[in-house]
């Protein structure tokens, strides 16, 4: 069972600035020596404690670490280029020296896609060509790709009438000439780099809970991260899905993550774990619930008596002592299959010092008992 971090970087008030990135720094760097896994950091955007580019936060954290694998949990689509996307995340696979999970996420966010001037009814033709556009880019040569919303280079020529492909490789008609010997002239053709460490690329792990996000991951033999939203009986019947759709494609369940983000919060003494995480967790499903997460995640509307800590934590949160937690992390294991486990942060209402103190206990006393 992996074991990784979520920071969800949704902290709220008066959690922005350079103290809270001193403290997710630290707290990362007490990750990877207690020896944590992952660390995964989602992209958001225009509200106090979001984290707008990833992409500039895990190299400063790789640089700090030996060991655990960081990435993005949900790169949206917005209006980045997915060229400058390829780029920045090769390189940062190499800064991190093939340490890099890359996750991304269709997005839910309609003020982020406002903002932004994107169409989001267009936000998933759009998530899966430029998804396949990045991981072309990283596994191939000089090529042109042109679909919908990405042309590549921008005088690509259009491919051969009647082709289902989107891109293709550039033919070889000698003699080569160097790039340096080009003058003027621009190729139909290019490549995009560097390349990444891993090969053929970083793994790609796709987050959400919609029926076609599953089914699109497992046709293409990406991991899948489940969302913490969900209940366990949604969560039973989503892996399900997965699964039956990835041995459908002709791919074996030991080549993808099945990962699980959930809210997880242990002390040594459990009242002491529940006083922490309490007020934390009924906040932010609150507001889950009015921002409309909660009910796109789980299908259905929830009543405001459904949203007490009691009521969530039958099925959702894994709270307290170590010999408890770990009894309900191998029960969830047990009924899913997963075989990764995400653990968000509760914030605001946690402290600096607890949330490294949550991270030595798991570590003593909770992961060590999911490796037998």
């Amino acid at each position: 069972m992996r074991i990784g971090l979520y920071y969800g970087m949704d902290l709220g008030t008066g959690s922005s600035g350079e103290q809270m990135y001193a403290e997710i720094a630290d707290q990362v760097k007490h990750a990877d020596r207690d020896g944590i896994d992952t660390v995964w950091i989602a992209e958001t955007h225009f509200a106090e404690g979001s984290c707008p580019s990833p992409q500039i936060l895990i190299p400063a954290l790789g640089s700090m670490t030996t060991s655990i694998r960081i990435g993005p949990l949900k790169i949206l689509s917005l209006d980045h280029q997915p060229v400058r996307i390829a780029e920045d995340f090769a390189q940062i696979d190499i800064e991190l020296n093939g340490r890099l999970n890359f996750g991304v996420w269709e997005g839910n966010d309609a003020e982020a896609f406002r903002a932004h001037n994107q169409n989001m009814d267009d936000r998933w033709d759009r998530f899966r060509e430029e998804l396949d556009f990045i991981q072309v880019a990283w596994s191939n040569d000089s090529f042109a790709y042109q679909g919908e919303y990405v042309t590549f280079p921008g005088n690509a020529g259009l491919l051969a009438q009647g082709t289902k492909r989107k891109w293709e490789r550039a033919p070889f008609n000698p003699p080569y000439k160097p790039q340096w010997e080009w003058g003027d002239w621009v190729p139909p053709y290019l490549a995009v780099t560097p390349k990444p460490v891993q090969t053929p690329h970083p793994p790609v792990y796709v987050y959400g809970w919609r029926d076609q996000s599953i089914d699109f991951a497992a046709a293409h033999g990406n991991s899948m991260i489940f969302s913490h939203l969900e209940s366990l009986p949604r969560i039973r019947e989503k892996v399900a899905r997965y699964t039956n759709v990835l041995e459908a494609a002709g791919r074996a369940s030991s080549e993808v993550d099945v990962a699980l983000v959930r809210d997880i919060w242990v002390h040594e003494d459990a009242d002491v774990a529940r006083t922490q995480a309490k007020p934390v967790l009924e906040a932010a499903y609150q507001q889950a619930n009015k921002d409309g997460s909660l009910a796109e995640a789980e299908g259905r509307d929830f009543y405001s008596d459904e949203l007490s800590y009691e009521k969530l934590a039958t099925d959702r949160f894994l709270i307290g002592e170590p010999k408890v937690v770990v009894d309900q992390i191998k029960m969830l294991q047990a009924e899913t299959g997963i075989n990764h486990l995400i653990c968000r942060i509760p914030f605001p209402g946690v402290t600096h010092t607890q949330v490294n103190e949550f991270i030595d206990c798991f570590e003593r006393y909770v992961h060590p008992m999911l490796m037998v």
